[in-house]
């Protein structure tokens, strides 16, 4: 067997850090063209066709993306765009809110405010009223706080925080704004004082500060913006206190603002009306501290609100056209700023064969190349680092490095050094690639939606000549000898590779190092089925304890210890001994009902959460047929995640004891219609319910 020849492999992060790289994302799993999430539009909806509703005066999308419209004779509208349903949650005429109603939708409930009515007059009163989305029912009210009376500026729903709900309202006898913070159950959470924010005209009359100023939050913050004078506060969600305040006046056009969203990552969004009529606008993104980042190419148009729902999918209203129109991230590659062409680049230092004259075998390459891309690998070998470039000598190792030359330049005074160049290969002879040193070029190529990702590559040195083995006049250094050279050269790349694989079969077998593929093949061997429906993780630790496993199969700690490696938590067995001496015969009796009375029986209870579905429950039912002691019946139980007295009721598995709360019901509380309030026991009562020495006395 021949010794294979030694290689150089480029297949980590800090293999492809030996060199320079322009436009290409390097990390453990290979080289690619770099690329950024952009908005795009996925779909439109023409407001218009929704014929049954009159002019739209206020709208909103739920976390779920669900469109929620108030129009100008009170309507309440709810249209689902996926299924093109159309439903009226309010008639005009109901007196709850006016047209001129602030609205947001949490995950349960319909938040809804007037700012502008005044409560001593007929009509719709004033603050904030949560209904029941499920059957429209009022859950509570918010009106007043610290005894003055709320007036809400804007209502916005929290995407990334499950019921919570953030207001920004005016109070009449400050000139101060506050900040609330509102959970599911309408209790107040966070109240913080806004100073020195609301301009003139906002202080001195409400009505200006109506549907001005807007909220939006990230996973940490909540932002607080005036998207026509551009200012824009921060707050920790949690503590409520002020991390930063800035303003975007620097490219924010003044009195053209329009929507504001941010996204979990605190990226802020930021849309314009257009003042013109065939004013061209786009949406803008700034990080989180105010920093322009790119402007949205995906849509082009006036922007009258901007929303986000909890899968960031982002909600453009344009009030001029009447339409919504949403738009998601999708991956783009980037193009090199010089060539605007999707390409990477990738220049490598010297690879040093310590050997002068070295001839240079083969290059591998694995790498997924799809069919509108392409990567090129150029070489140039000499024996000697200095070069001749510009008129002077230089080392071609610093010369690379250099980063005070441009990469277009490098490329250009490089080029007439390169020996060949290879497209797409995966396994390539070096033509005439002879010297102790090596330098490699990389082109990545790609498109607006495709890039080459290259995972691994290896350069193999010295080339093995076959014609030693042949006679002496094969062996002769002429044309027709070299191209015999390269011919068996193929052949023993095959050699070289079959002596790899051969050299890599105990890999196959490493616990720790295989995976996808190779440990379900490993899984197989312990006579299991249904493994491919594990996480790897527990596949390693099942084959881990499998020696042990198989020692104490058919016993009662081997199946424990199974099943807690297959679901994740230890099962509860009950077996007849346990409770065939129980004295009570009413418990005895509870005991074999719950249990079953036979001597070869025994119970294994699982927790509420370990079934995942049928299919599920059948794979863990063959598996325990499987490993249960022979002649015994096995009974497999799920417990249900609720108490049920003389039912299979666990403690700390499927009911908790909890400290007991008061019915309280105020301005936060409210009972639905149907509910009745009554005497359960009906005590104190002749013929119904008397007990002697309790609630009653003989004399």
């Amino acid at each position: 067997m021949q010794q294979s020849n030694p290689f150089f492999s480029f297949n980590k992060g800090m293999d492809w850090n030996q060199g320079v790289s322009e436009n290409l994302w390097m990390h453990e799993q290979g080289i690619r063209l770099q690329q950024q999430q952009s908005y795009r539009v996925e779909d439109s909806l023409s407001l218009e066709k929704l014929d049954k509703m009159s002019e739209i005066a206020e709208l909103t999308v739920s976390p779920e993306g669900m469109l929620y419209v108030l129009d100008e004779k009170a309507n309440l509208w709810k249209y689902d765009h996926r299924n093109d349903h159309l439903e009226r949650m309010y008639t005009s005429g109901h007196e709850l809110f006016s047209p001129r109603a602030l609205l947001a939708v949490t995950h349960e409930q319909l938040v809804m405010a007037d700012p502008l009515k005044q409560n001593d007059k007929p009509g719709p009163v004033s603050g904030i009223v949560s209904y029941s989305l499920a059957n429209g029912q009022p859950l509570w009210m918010v009106s007043e706080w610290k005894g003055e009376p709320v007036q809400p500026l804007v209502l916005y729903a929290d995407p990334f925080e499950a019921g919570i709900l953030w207001i920004f309202a005016s109070l009449r006898k400050a000139e101060s704004g506050v900040l609330f913070k509102i959970n599911g159950n309408g209790a107040i959470l966070k109240a913080v004082e806004v100073t020195d924010f609301l301009p003139a005209e906002m202080k001195e009359s409400i009505i200006h500060g109506y549907k001005q100023i807007q909220l939006a939050a990230g996973r940490d913050r909540l932002y607080l913006s005036i998207p026509q004078s551009g200012a824009i506060r921060s707050y920790d969600k949690d503590s409520g206190s002020l991390l930063q305040a800035f303003s975007l006046l620097n490219r924010v056009r003044t009195g053209a603002g329009g929507g504001f969203a941010v996204d979990q990552q605190g990226q802020l969004y930021v849309g314009y009306s257009a003042q013109q009529p065939d004013e061209e606008v786009m949406i803008e993104q700034y990080s989180q501290e105010g920093v322009f980042q790119q402007t949205l190419t995906g849509y082009r148009g006036p922007c009258s609100r901007l929303m986000m729902d909890q899968k960031e999918r982002l909600y453009v209203w344009n009030r001029t056209h009447h339409s919504l129109i949403r738009l998601t991230r999708q991956s783009r590659m980037l193009a090199r700023r010089s060539s605007g062409v999707f390409e990477g680049i990738f220049l490598s230092c010297s690879v040093d064969a310590t050997e002068a004259e070295t001839i240079w075998h083969r290059v591998t390459q694995a790498a997924h190349i799809p069919n509108e891309a392409q990567i090129r690998f150029s070489y140039y070998t000499s024996d000697h680092r200095n070069l001749l470039l510009d008129d002077s000598y230089q080392d071609l190792d610093v010369y690379i490095r250099n980063s005070n030359i441009p990469l277009d330049e490098k490329l250009q005074k490089l080029k007439p050094l390169w020996i060949e160049t290879k497209v797409n290969v995966q396994d390539a002879l070096l033509i005439h690639a002879k010297g102790r040193y090596l330098w490699f070029k990389l082109e990545l190529i790609g498109t607006e939606r495709t890039t080459p990702i290259l995972h691994k590559m290896r350069l193999y040195q010295p080339r093995q000549l076959y014609t030693q083995y042949l006679p002496a006049i094969y062996q002769s250094q002429s044309e027709g000898n070299a191209f015999l050279d390269r011919f068996l050269a193929m052949f023993g790349t095959l050699f070289d590779d079959f002596d790899e694989r051969i050299q890599q079969t105990p890999a196959f077998f490493d616990l720790e190092a295989v995976q996808g593929e190779s440990i379900q093949w490993l899984s197989s061997w312990i006579g299991l089925k249904g493994m491919e429906q594990l996480e790897e993780s527990k596949l390693r630790e099942l084959l881990r304890k499998a020696p042990i496993l198989y020692r104490q199969r058919g016993t009662r700690e081997g199946l424990e210890q199974l099943l807690e490696i297959l679901l994740g938590d230890k099962p509860i067995l009950v077996e007849y001994f346990q409770i065939k001496y129980q004295q009570n015969a009413e418990l005895r009796q509870l005991f074999h009902t719950l249990y079953s009375a036979g001597p070869y029986t025994f119970c294994i209870l699982l927790k509420p959460d370990s079934i995942r579905d049928e299919q599920h429950r059948y794979w863990i039912e063959q598996v325990i047929e499987q490993q249960k002691p022979a002649y015994t019946e096995a009974r497999l139980i799920i417990l249900q995640p609720w108490m049920h007295l003389d039912m299979h009721t666990y403690l700390g598995m499927n009911t908790f004891l909890s400290e007991p709360s008061l019915l309280q019901l105020n301005q936060q509380s409210a009972m639905p219609h149907h509910t009745v309030i009554i005497d359960r026991n009906q005590d104190h009562r002749l013929d119904v319910h008397t007990r002697l020495g309790l609630d009653s006395e003989l004399e």
